[in-house]
């Protein structure tokens, strides 16, 4: 398989390079340059697995039935991944040269049981819209009585 490195924000590919420098010695990862909207929309489309630092890219990612490894360098990242009970998935950003085998076994993981992954994802998402559901219809029942 290959892994595709790559950010939604032009500011951010000096951090996507200096990751990518600790994955030096395997030719299965790449830095992408996304540009456009539809560049990005296309590549989301033809990815099997995401390794993000951003909430925004990892939502989308989830959303998309993407599995996910979350470089975290901010709380709402670890409390979005441990949300989709993804904790094993996730790895502190000062870190990385540390954990660099533990990513790549992660991922290693991740698409050898490809399949229950996605599943896995599919059954939070399916609880996150009727959780959704119920707050939205709770909410407006209130306003209603407030009316």
């Amino acid at each position: 398989y290959k892994i595709e490195l790559f950010s939604s924000e032009i500011a951010d590919y000096v951090q996507v390079e200096s990751v990518k420098k600790y994955f030096k010695n395997n030719d299965n990862i790449s830095v992408v340059y996304i540009k456009t909207a539809d560049e990005l929309i296309r590549l989301f489309y033809n990815l099997k697995l995401v390794i993000g630092a951003r909430m925004h890219t990892l939502i989308v990612s989830l959303t998309q039935r993407v599995p996910v490894v979350a470089l975290c360098w901010q709380e709402k990242v670890r409390g979005l991944m441990n949300y989709f009970e993804l904790e094993n998935q996730t790895f502190d950003m000062n870190s990385i040269e540390d954990n660099v085998g533990s990513i790549l076994s992660e991922v290693d993981c991740i698409m050898d049981d490809y399949n229950q992954k996605v599943l896995e994802i599919d059954i939070k998402l399916q609880e996150t819209k009727e959780n959704m559901k119920c707050k939205v219809s709770q909410f407006i029942k209130e306003q209603n009585k407030i009316l």
